[in-house]
């Protein structure tokens, strides 16, 4: 499992608008401007429910490019407070990895946001990856919550 986070000074509401865009009914992802902000860790993230307007819901696809590697996830959740997609190579058995961005409230006030950043690895190939793939990809997603932060403070205080 990778897991990491960061705080970010706004509240989950904030942060999550930052990462969706509210104009349609439901959580929209604003994908498209992921490039805006980073561009070094999380490439694209592109839809695949273009036949309807809205949100991808569980069970949509996804067209995902990490690094150099393009793949097609499942979305898993898409909640005020969540956001996950399933990823597979061959079949569960083999790979997969359950990537998921999480925005929590710091405490009472809800003023700041635990943005948590992780990915839940199975199948037999999850301990090849552990010993060669983990580092980076760690760093990967270290490198995107910073930049999204930053992304996120400068946008809430109208830089």
């Amino acid at each position: 499992m990778i897991h990491t986070e960061i705080q970010i000074d706004a509240p989950p509401s904030v942060v999550r608008t930052a990462y969706h865009d509210l104009l349609l009914t439901g959580y929209t992802l604003d994908f498209a401007a992921i490039p805006t902000y980073h561009t070094a860790f999380l490439k694209k993230i592109v839809p695949q429910n273009t036949d309807r307007k809205g949100t991808p819901e569980p069970g949509d696809n996804l067209s995902c490019t990490v690094n150099t590697m393009t793949f097609s996830p499942v979305v898993e959740v898409n909640s005020p407070t969540e956001f996950a997609w399933r990823g597979t190579l061959g079949s569960t058995v083999i790979f997969t990895g359950v990537h998921s961005f999480k925005f929590l409230a710091v405490g009472d006030s809800a003023e700041k946001t635990r943005f948590v950043h992780s990915e839940d690895f199975g199948g037999a190939f999850s301990v090849v990856f552990g010993l060669i793939g983990q580092k980076n990809t760690k760093m990967g997603f270290e490198k995107f919550n910073e930049d999204f932060k930053r992304h996120v403070e400068n946008k809430n205080r109208g830089s």
